[in-house]
C-alpha cells in the first residue's frame, strides 16, 4: 500500500482488485489445505502410511534410492501444488520412512524444503513462475521467465547435492545449539 501510495496508484479500485485477488488465492490455498488434511487423516487412519513403509522396506532398496525417489515425488508435486499442500501431504507419509532408514530428521527437513521449492519454480507449471510473470511488463513472455529461472534451479540443485553429500553442513549448527542448551 505504501508503494502504491508513492506511485499515486492507491485507489479504491486498485485496493478492491488486490483484495479480491488475495481472497481468491487464499481461498484456493485453504481448499488445498483442507483437502490435504482430509487425505492425510484418511490415509494414516486406514493404515496407509504403515503399509507404504512396510512396502518400501520389503523392496530392500538402498536407502539413498528411497531418499532420491522421495525428492523426485516432491519436485513432481511442486508442479501442481503449493508448498503448504506438499508439506501437509508428504510429511506424515515421508517422516516414518526417514526414521526407519535412520536419516536425520532435521537434515531431511532441509532437503525436503529445498526440493519442494525447486518444484515450485520448475517449468511448466511452477506457481512462482506465474507470480513473476504477473508483475512483469506485458512484452516479456513466459519463455523469458522459464529461461531466467534456470540459474536458480541449478543453484538449488547444487545446494541439494552438497547437503546430501555433506549432511554436516546442515546439522552442525543445530547440534551446536542443542549442546549449548544442554549445558
Amino acid at each position: 500500500m505504501i508503494s502504491a501510495a508513492f506511485q499515486k496508484q492507491l485507489t479504491f479500485k486498485n485496493l478492491s482488485a488486490a483484495s479480491m485477488d488475495t481472497l481468491r488465492v487464499t481461498t484456493m490455498i485453504m481448499w488445498i489445505t483442507i483437502g490435504a488434511k482430509i487425505f492425510v487423516s484418511i490415509f494414516t487412519g486406514t493404515g496407509g502410511a504403515d503399509s507404504l513403509l512396510q512396502f518400501i522396506q520389503d523392496l530392500e532398496m538402498n536407502r539413498w534410492l528411497v531418499l532420491l525417489s522421495m525428492m523426485l515425488v516432491l519436485v513432481f508435486l511442486g508442479l501442481f501444488l503449493d508448498e503448504i499442500g506438499i508439506i501437509l501431504l508428504c510429511v506424515p507419509v515421508f517422516l516414518p520412512i526417514i526414521n526407519a532408514f535412520q536419516f536425520d530428521p532435521v537434515w531431511f527437513g532441509v532437503l525436503f524444503l529445498i526440493t519442494a521449492q525447486m518444484g515450485y519454480i520448475t517449468p511448466p507449471f511452477g506457481y512462482t513462475l506465474f507470480y513473476i510473470k504477473g508483475v512483469l511488463p506485458p512484452d516479456i513472455g513466459m519463455g523469458t521467465v522459464y529461461r531466467a529461472i534456470v540459474p536458480f534451479l541449478v543453484l538449488q540443485l547444487i545446494a541439494l547435492i552438497l547437503f546430501m553429500l555433506f549432511p554436516e553442513i546442515v546439522t552442525w549448527l543445530p547440534e551446536q545449539l542443542s549442546q549449548t542448551v544442554r549445558s
